[in-house]
């Protein structure tokens, strides 16, 4: 019932920024799900930043406090992309995460949008 009551918020609340964005400008939105780069060979830096507005990154879950957490923690935050070293000094996230990470620093017009819930 809580989780049906979030997902009709956040829907609402999503559709009310789009509306009053949509004012201003185009939105070109992109969707990338953190299983693609298994499933796909795709990878979050092939994303056209230079083209969308927002790129939305799925599938983060849901625990009953409200915590958000990975769904797939190889992909969200172990996997390592043949373009980033894997011993890079300090603490690190890697896999989609780290993706997205550059890609919003290269990129910083682009706002990357974590999608909670939801399954393929």
């Amino acid at each position: 019932m809580i989780f049906n009551l979030l997902l009709f918020c956040i829907g609402t609340l999503s559709y009310a920024v789009v509306q009053s964005e949509n004012s201003e400008g185009y939105q070109n939105v992109a969707n990338f799900v953190n299983w693609y780069g298994n499933a796909r060979g795709s990878q979050p830096q092939n994303l056209p930043a230079t083209d969308v507005t927002q790129a939305l990154y799925a599938f983060l879950s849901l625990k009953a406090d409200g915590e958000v957490y990975s769904g797939d923690a190889y992909a969200d935050l172990e996997k390592y992309y043949p373009a980033r070293p894997w011993d890079e000094e300090g603490i690190n996230a890697h896999g989609c995460v780290k993706q997205l990470y550059l890609l919003k620093k290269k990129h910083p017009s682009v706002k990357v949008v974590p999608s909670i819930g939801g399954w393929t």
